[in-house]
């Protein structure tokens, strides 16, 4: 009888040491600490083996941490020192390719690599092209995601090969930087999650993963709502939804309302959601459609892509969420 492999796993981390970074050095060790000792804590907890690295860029890449069980990683204090240009792209290559070098034997393996950057790539020795080919000819047990500063980076990110789905636009802030600890420790416990039932690698660490929504999925496995049950209200200004549903003449039920996923969004584990099949018009509900969505039980930011042929409706209890004009409101009756 064959003995089963442990999970292991490899979390690198990518930081920016460029000279603006200067303000939010204590907090980026802060940030990392943190992310240890939640890796410990949650490595224990389902058993799986994982191992940290850390490459720091600045003028130049260079390596502070590497492949260090997370019960022995050093604090990054001393290491850390922010100062220079930005050689992301240098960086980034360098971290791959020496990750690589780790003999995969006697073991389920997983890569994940962080790279958190509040600016643009500025010096190499390497192109994005080559960047881009290979990140595109990493295996399936390779996860890379990019945290960037604004639109023109994740942009940038894309062209660097990153998967739309693993790249996350982050405040550059000490707030800022306290949420990107917080969705560092969720998308970690979703990705050992996914690893202990078999997952290898993902391309959707941030955002809703709507391969699962076919046809014959969703009408077999989710509960159509028949017209009688709601109301799809557009929505022709932005306003809040207490004031938009009573304008209607519609009484406000806390709880009753789904706002259409058009923007980056808090998913609170307790939220329903709804599917919209864009051709034929129906609704359909129930518990199933979070799990047809790989979404945790746990909050997460989710930041919705083009959806193909669905609508996402997400519950609201709130009485003063901020409606987007464009968009439709789903009232349950």
């Amino acid at each position: 009888m064959s003995k089963q492999q442990p999970y292991k796993n490899s979390v690198c981390f990518i930081l920016d040491a460029s000279g603006s970074m200067s303000n939010l050095r204590d907090q980026v060790v802060k940030v990392f600490d943190r992310q240890v000792k939640y890796l410990s804590s949650k490595s224990k907890q389902v058993n799986q083996e994982t191992r940290a690295t850390v490459y720091t860029f600045s003028n130049t890449s260079e390596n502070i941490v590497f492949d260090v069980d997370v019960l022995r990683t050093p604090d990054i204090d001393k290491l850390y020192h922010p100062g220079g240009s930005t050689a992301l792209i240098d960086a980034t290559i360098d971290a791959i390719q020496d990750l690589k070098k780790i003999p995969q034997i006697h073991g389920d393996f997983g890569f994940l690599l962080y790279v958190i950057s509040d600016g643009f790539n500025n010096i190499h020795d390497h192109r994005s092209p080559e960047l881009s080919n290979l990140i595109k000819g990493l295996d399936d047990n390779w996860t890379v995601a990019f945290l960037a500063p604004n639109a023109t980076a994740k942009a940038e990110a894309k062209r660097f090969g990153f998967p739309e789905g693993n790249i996350q636009i982050w405040d550059v802030s000490e707030k800022g930087l306290e949420d990107v600890g917080d969705l560092l420790e969720k998308t970690a416990d979703s990705y050992m999650l996914g690893r202990s039932k078999g997952v290898v690698g993902t391309k959707n660490l941030f955002t809703l993963d709507t391969k699962k929504l076919t046809k014959s999925v969703v009408k077999n496995k989710l509960q159509e709502l028949t017209p009688d049950r709601y109301s799809l209200l557009p929505v022709g200004k932005d306003v809040d939804i207490k004031s938009f549903v009573e304008s209607w003449k519609i009484p406000f039920v806390q709880g009753g309302n789904y706002f259409m996923l058009t923007k980056p969004e808090k998913v609170q584990p307790y939220k329903q959601l709804v599917i919209q099949d864009r051709m034929t018009g129906k609704m359909y509900g129930g518990k199933e459609a979070r799990e047809l969505l790989s979404l945790p039980d746990y909050e997460i930011r989710v930041s919705p892509t083009n959806f193909s042929n669905y609508n996402i409706f997400c519950q609201s209890s709130s009485i003063n969420r901020k409606l987007i004009k464009g968009t439709q409101l789903l009232v349950m009756k």
